[in-house]
């Protein structure tokens, strides 16, 4: 259960090689299973349970959870990624018991096959292919869109009425709105076009910024294979611009630097021909213009770019794609250059209107796992929900579709020793990144094709024979003997970079060490026996003695490995109330007890629910997530991206958690 199509596999590589990460993931079920009917809140039901689990936590690798800001430190505006001092009370480090909670939570919704409800409907997806091989599967959707060698773009200029933007097109200058100005010849030294320029920053300065120059032509346009080329100069005083010359990036995070100078492969500025007040505008398609908004990179928001709305600024350039049939009347895709990156697309019919949006991680989440109000799973009953805005509005308070409380609370885990060496010493660590979208091959779920052919891989707009689905939940691999060595920054250029002062990537940190033990304690109220099975589950990872927990920072590199010892007491609620003493001490009717039939009873619900006749820990997905649980010896690392071993160049797909080698 829980895996439509091959996800991976060894033995399919057909010679592109196989990917690796330090994550892999659980694939996603075929079905959710419901929770049972949820009690009320104002009693205490015989036939429910309650209690406490208290839970030893024992560190395994070095642990990181970063401390909070004082008020003093906020008031400095001081970044919270350079404070170092682990998360901490009176001067000993706590475990937060919102960690623990989410921890708990997550693997209650992958073992008791829950919705993936909590899926972001941001970013939206962007790509670019501009020099994508022939065999690449994103190359040919944006070769479609923009024509070949970027035939169908043109130009314009912004302008805003209200909240809507319009583009007023760019003269026609021998049949183009645009041409291409050299500014560095094939030696890299400053080109002819661009020598009567006045207070340009040239692509292979160090200092080079994105810059919109108003511009003269200085001599006659030129047309030849390589398009139409165009030299410029400054204007004189009274003159009116021939354009505006466009210099964008200069991909100087892909180069070098050598006595000042970059070393970049871009050799061109362009410039867009003054706009033709004759012709009329087009209006960007306002979908359009909040999917943009809401892709913005870090590189989008900085200047000259506006920081909420990009390179939408009133009387800018703008390139695009002029609306074409069935796109309706509207422009769809534009962007700051003329290979700009455009939106995997999907196209809605609601009211009878028809919308194109970009597409976000939650569209490739199959329609039975979202988020819905009609049923709710065994993670939602235990830890509660809150219903959706739209359906909750009407109606009224005390309904289970409008919200329920959780049953379930978590303490903070303090220490459980003297001991005052409880920290490794501070250190920069490797950049601890987000994941990137880019990577499809690992974050979709791919055709048995896709592990011979990249031609056959499937991305964010492929439609058919369906729009794939996302791989399932995320995990990282348990690494077994890692230390801060490992996760340490050693590169000598990153380090330079930190010490001056120029580097905004990398934080700074003070983990706990291994084998320093924490204590917290699970109580939980009015579980049926199903619930208390999934919860214990989660805490006794009942599978192998093995299993490990994760949390904190610094898991790609395998730090937050911890062992839970878990010990459950059940409350005789009728007892705990007809007694006040017992003994010497108060009568607390609590009883410890083993957890193993209620794991049990939870187990065989869900099988029951499934419809299935194997045993629960035989189920596909339950089985792989047992092996992302079990700590490897060996150590799980990024591929590398550095030419001319760029490992990514193939896109191998990224093969499942057990078929994953030497595990």
């Amino acid at each position: 259960m829980g895996n439509k199509g091959r996800q991976g596999g060894q033995s399919q590589g057909g010679g592109r090689g196989v990917a690796h990460a330090p994550y892999n993931f659980v694939p996603l079920p075929d079905k959710v299973v419901p929770a049972e009917p949820l009690p009320d809140h104002d009693r205490y039901h015989a036939d429910q349970h309650s209690g406490h689990f208290t839970v030893t936590l024992t560190t395994e690798t070095p642990l990181y959870i970063r401390g909070m800001l004082t008020e003093a430190e906020a008031a400095k505006a001081e970044q919270h990624k350079n404070k170092s001092d682990f998360f901490q009370r009176n001067g000993k480090p706590v475990i937060p018991g919102s960690s623990l909670r989410g921890m708990l939570r997550s693997l209650v919704e992958i073992v008791a096959f829950g919705k993936m409800g909590r899926v972001s409907d941001k970013p939206k997806i962007f790509f670019r292919a501009v020099a994508a091989r022939s065999d690449d599967p994103l190359g040919e959707n944006y070769k479609n869109t923009l024509g070949p060698l970027g035939r169908y773009v043109e130009a314009g200029f912004l302008e805003c009425d209200g909240d809507k933007w319009f583009i007023r097109p760019a003269a026609k200058q021998q049949g183009k709105t645009f041409a291409k100005v050299r500014d560095l010849d094939e030696r890299g030294n400053v080109a002819e076009a661009v020598s009567r320029l006045q207070g340009i920053i040239h692509l292979n300065s160090a200092d080079y910024r994105v810059q919109y120059l108003d511009v003269m032509l200085a001599e006659s346009l030129q047309s030849g294979r390589a398009g139409l080329r165009a030299s410029v100069r400054t204007p004189r005083q009274g003159e009116q611009r021939d354009g505006v010359l466009v210099c964008t990036g200069n991909m100087a995070e892909s180069s070098g630097e050598s006595r000042g100078r970059v070393q970049t492969g871009r050799k061109n500025f362009v410039i867009v021909f003054e706009a033709d007040a004759r012709l009329p505008r087009v209006q960007i398609d306002p979908q359009a213009v909040k999917d943009y908004r809401d892709g913005l990179t870090p590189f989008l928001k900085e200047k000259p770019f506006d920081e909420e709305f990009g390179c939408l600024v009133a009387g800018r350039p703008i390139f695009y794609i002029p609306p074409r049939s069935g796109e309706g009347e509207m422009v769809i895709y534009f962007g700051h250059a003329p290979f700009f990156r455009i939106p995997a697309t999907l196209t809605e019919t609601k009211g009878g209107k028809r919308t194109i949006r970009a597409v976000t991680p939650r569209d490739f989440i199959p329609e039975a796992l979202r988020e819905r109000s009609d049923h709710y799973d065994i993670a939602e009953a235990i830890f509660g929900y809150i219903g959706k805005a739209e359906e909750a509005k009407d109606i009224k308070q005390g309904d289970k579709r409008r919200a329920y409380a959780s049953r379930v609370s978590v303490s903070d885990a303090v220490v459980a020793d003297d001991s005052k060496d409880f920290y490794e010493r501070e250190f920069i660590p490797k950049i601890l990144g987000g994941p990137k979208v880019t990577t499809f091959q690992h974050y979709l779920e791919q055709p048995e094709e896709a592990y011979r052919s990249k031609a056959e891989l499937h991305h964010y707009a492929t439609t058919k024979p369906r729009r794939p689905n996302l791989r399932g939940h995320k995990l990282y691999w348990r690494q077994h003997g890692t230390t801060i060595n490992d996760v340490e920054q050693k590169d000598l250029e990153a380090l330079k970079k930190i010490q001056q002062g120029s580097d905004t990537q990398h934080t700074r940190m003070k983990p706990v060490k291994e084998n320093v033990t924490f204590k917290f304690t699970v109580r939980f109220e009015n579980l049926s026996a199903v619930e208390l099975g999934a919860l214990a589950w989660a805490l006794y990872l009942p599978c192998s003695a093995e299993h490990r927990h994760q949390l904190g920072m610094g898991k790609p590199y395998g730090m937050g490995m911890v062992k839970l010892t878990p010990t459950l007491h059940l409350i005789d609620r009728q007892k705990r109330y007809v007694q006040l003493f017992e003994g010497d001490g108060w009568a607390t009717a609590e009883r410890r007890e083993t957890a193993d039939e209620y794991i049990k009873a939870f187990e065989e619900y869900v099988v029951s629910q499934l419809g299935i006749k194997h045993d629960f820990r035989a189920i596909d997905r339950i089985r792989e997530l047992c092996v992302m649980l079990t700590p490897q010896e060996r150590r799980f690392e990024y591929m590398k991206i550095e030419k001319p071993d760029n490992e990514y160049t193939d896109r191998p797909v990224l093969p499942r958690p057990s078929e994953v080698k030497d595990v």
